[in-house]
Order: C-alpha cells, then structure tokens, then sequence
C-alpha cells in the first residue's frame, strides 16, 4: 500500500522537542539548544544542541533511537544536530546581550554571494530576494533554473547558507523553483494557456 506521508502538525513538533530537550537533559543538564527550520527542507526542524566538553556523538547515541521513532513512526520531521558551535546559541538575557540577526546590507551581500556561486553552474538562473515565506524571521533567495532536479542547486550552497546562518547570523534561505517554462512544456495541451 503506497501511503502518503503528512509531516505532524507543528503542536507535535513542539511536544516532541521538548521531549528530547528532556532526554537530553536527563544526562546532561546544561545543555542549550536552539530550534531552527531546516534551510533546506522547510518542513522539517533541527534542534541545534550543545553541551560544553561532551562529544556531540555522545549526544547523538542518546537521541538517535528516539529520533528516528520520531521521524518514522510518528511523521514528526525534527532532528537533533549536536554542535561545538557556541555562535549558535543566543547569550542569556542575565549576561545582558541578545542574539541579533545581521543586517540587511548584509542580507544582500550574502544574496550576491549565492547568486555567484549558483551562477557558475546556471548562468541563465533568475533569482528573486524577498521576504521568507516559511520563517518567522529572513529572507527567501528564490531562484528560477531550468533543472530536472532542484536538489541539485540546493545542494551547491547549503553548507554556505548554514554557515551564514550559524556563524555569521544572517537569515538566509534558498528556495529552488523550477522554471515555469519547463512546467509548461510537460502539462498536457488540454492544460496549457494559449495565448
């Protein structure tokens, strides 16, 4: 029987973050974490984790069977990433600073930058930057290519866009459209404007 599968609705993403926020705690309870969506699949959400001299493989025995449980059993599309990272991790309120996103001179320039490196690949791409439709805070680089696979430009700038949002704060997200001329040619006639 070929099922759908339906991410569970973002209730049970919650429950289920603080389920491992629990977990994890459990073991080692100064452990931060961060909840963020997944850049490159916007259904899916990572909870950045961090605890100061443990390996984050330790963290990952301690969470991979749940976890997975999580992601197969019950369709909640959350995954645990241990990190060494601390620019991950905004500062407590108590040590007076706050995490603060780049700004957005600084949006446009990584924009610039991952046009470039898209462009190498696919020059006649056309790119778009707006508002993130899918983040409560950021930016969408939309970019229009001609490609079989949109994974494929996905895959060129991903380490890129997680570092900018990591390491440097800057609240970028790229989502790969397929051109609508390529959609158009493999509608049927029946479907397709004339004009």
């Amino acid at each position: 029987m070929n099922e759908q599968w339906k991410p569970a609705p973002y209730k049970r993403v919650r429950e289920a973050v603080a389920e491992l926020k629990g977990l994890i705690r459990s073991r080692y309870p100064k452990a931060k974490f961060a909840l963020a969506r997944d850049p490159d699949q916007r259904r899916s959400w990572l909870l950045w984790t961090i605890v100061d001299g443990i390996d984050p493989d330790d963290i990952s025995a301690l969470t991979r069977d749940r976890s997975l449980d999580m992601q197969v059993e019950e369709h909640i599309p959350l995954h645990v990433i241990p990190t060494t990272d601390r620019s991950l991790f905004a500062k407590s309120p108590q040590d007076g600073e706050q995490w603060r996103w780049a700004p957005y001179s600084r949006v446009k320039s990584a924009a610039e930058e991952l046009k470039a490196t898209i462009s190498t690949r696919y020059p006649e791409a056309r790119f778009k930057l707006g508002r993130a439709a899918y983040q409560p805070v950021g930016w969408d680089l939309e970019v229009s290519v001609d490609v079989e696979d949109p994974e494929d430009v996905t895959s060129m700038v991903i380490d890129r866009v997680v570092d900018m949002l990591a390491e440097e704060h800057i609240p970028i997200y790229v989502r790969v459209c397929q051109d609508r001329e390529r959609i158009h040619r493999h509608l049927p006639k029946a479907l397709r404007k004339t004009g």
